[in-house]
């Protein structure tokens, strides 16, 4: 018997025994539709769901459906991190606009081999509307919910720079309302008191937003997040568990997602990119910023 036999009975035998590896399966993200169908999106969203191509697609007009303030402390032209002696009382009606928003996003995310950082600031799109950024002002390190401060009206009453639903306006040319932590304008609209969070958003990478607490209803604790806000876990939509991002109440960098652990469209990446979004950089981490970017795309 030649050495080509033995190395052929060899290989039947391993295959017979069930020793021979079998071929690699491209392993399938997480089918979210079910559950997007379900969430509790506001009446100024209009959601809809492609099957073959595995997206949701979010509308919406950009304003949020719950009460905003008359008036807001809003920055100066030019200003990157705002605060009393830079910005000015503006009122609603020319300090946030409607906005067309119109998004696709995977229904079957699944996790990348290194997160994406989108430098503008969004990083996801929410129930009521409006999107939700980073926990960021434009320099990248002032945290927008624990910079918080107030102008006096005409009337000499107090205007916030962001809202008791921690959300503000973004600075012209976008002027879109936006949040930068867990807001209670959203967890009012699907969560029962003391009871665990549900679907508050989707990020850009197709993960589920939620709230601040876990599905027995306890407050989710910052250390058991990674480094985008995550954790997998069970929810109510997933009580099997799925990785999710965490809104928290907090004044420190975690009240918001940092980064997103998930594939990110180049398309919607692309997009995001623009300095019509930003929340605002300066010029100059703007050029950095189109120099990073046009680097991760060349390497995908």
């Amino acid at each position: 018997m030649t050495r080509k036999h033995h190395a052929l009975i060899a290989l039947l035998t391993c295959a017979c025994l069930g020793i021979l590896a079998a071929p690699a399966v491209a392993k399938k993200g997480v089918d979210t539709t079910r559950a997007y169908k379900k969430a509790g999106w506001g009446d100024t969203v209009k959601i809809s769901f492609d099957k073959d191509a595995h997206t949701i697609r979010y509308r919406s007009d950009a304003l949020p459906n719950h009460k905003l303030l008359p008036e807001y402390a809003v920055p100066n032209p030019g200003v990157v991190v705002p605060n009393a002696s830079n910005s000015h009382v503006e009122s609603s009606d020319t300090a946030i606009k409607a906005r067309k928003y119109d998004f696709s996003i995977t229904t079957r995310p699944k996790k990348a081999g290194e997160k994406t950082v989108i430098d503008t600031g969004p990083v996801g799109l929410m129930i009521s509307g409006a999107m939700t950024y980073n926990p960021f002002e434009g320099d990248g390190e002032t945290v927008a919910a624990a910079s918080n401060f107030t102008l006096e009206n005409d009337q000499g009453e107090d205007v916030p720079f962001v809202d008791g639903c921690l959300g503000h306006p973004a600075p012209r040319p976008l002027s879109a309302y936006h949040y930068h932590a867990f807001s209670k304008c959203l967890s009012k609209q699907v969560d029962v008191k003391q009871g665990p969070s549900h679907i508050e958003g989707i990020a850009f990478d197709g993960f589920p937003i939620y709230g601040n607490r876990d599905i027995d209803g306890n407050k989710v604790d910052p250390a058991d997040l990674d480094g985008c806000n995550g954790i997998k876990s069970p929810t109510p939509e997933f009580p099997g568990g799925i990785y999710h991002y965490v809104m928290l109440n907090v004044q420190t960098e975690q009240s918001s997602l940092r980064c997103l652990k998930g594939e990110v469209d180049v398309k919607i990446e692309t997009r995001l990119e623009q300095p019509t979004f930003s929340c605002p950089l300066l010029q100059a981490n703007r050029s950095a910023v189109a120099v990073e970017r046009a680097v991760r795309v060349a390497e995908r």
